[in-house]
């Protein structure tokens, strides 16, 4: 019989609403076993915190307008952070990584892309076919830089919220 373990981390920050759920299948991790020490997924469950407001690690800042800081969770190679609209119809995640993601993740397919730009820097947003080796069309934005690497997924985003989003975010400092 397989052993699930769910560990649910609310915030209590105003600013940082919602809850992030992390269902962990204790028994794929520890093959099965009742091994004593902690599965590798359990402790990175348990190391993920809140990340403070100020955090000079996340390269930019959201102006105030119709996106907002849902969610920050501090990860073992960076950071996620969920934005959302006030209604909710438009979800963007963003994930930043120092200085690369370990692991590359799953396949994505392009269907099309098309400039854009984030306070005067041009950048290429790409709508996929194929996201994390499921068939999706997202758009997807990859911004690189010595330091750090991150992904923006927009999630039910019209290309008109997208373009606004993009339009609130200013770099702490010049990339």
């Amino acid at each position: 019989m397989r052993a699930l373990t769910l560990v649910s981390l609310s915030f209590a920050r105003p600013a940082l609403l919602g809850a992030l759920v992390v269902l962990l299948d204790v028994a794929a991790c520890t093959g099965g076993s009742s091994a004593q020490e902690a599965p590798p997924m359990q402790e990175q469950a348990q190391n993920l915190s809140p990340a403070t407001d100020s955090d000079e690690r996340v390269p930019w800042e959201l102006l105030p307008g119709a996106f907002a800081e849902q969610q920050r969770s501090e990860l073992q190679e960076g950071l996620l952070i969920r934005y959302g609209t006030t209604e909710g119809s438009c979800v963007v995640t963003a994930s930043v990584w120092f200085p690369r993601p370990s692991d590359p993740g799953h396949p994505m397919s392009e269907a099309s892309s098309r400039p854009v730009e984030i306070d005067g820097r041009a950048l290429e947003l790409i709508r996929t076919k194929l996201f994390d080796g499921q068939e999706q069309a997202l758009d997807v934005l990859f911004i690189r830089e010595k330091t750090w690497l991150a992904r923006l997924v927009f999630e039910g985003c019209a290309s008109d919220e997208v373009d606004a989003f993009l339009a609130l975010l200013r770099w702490r400092s010049a990339p």
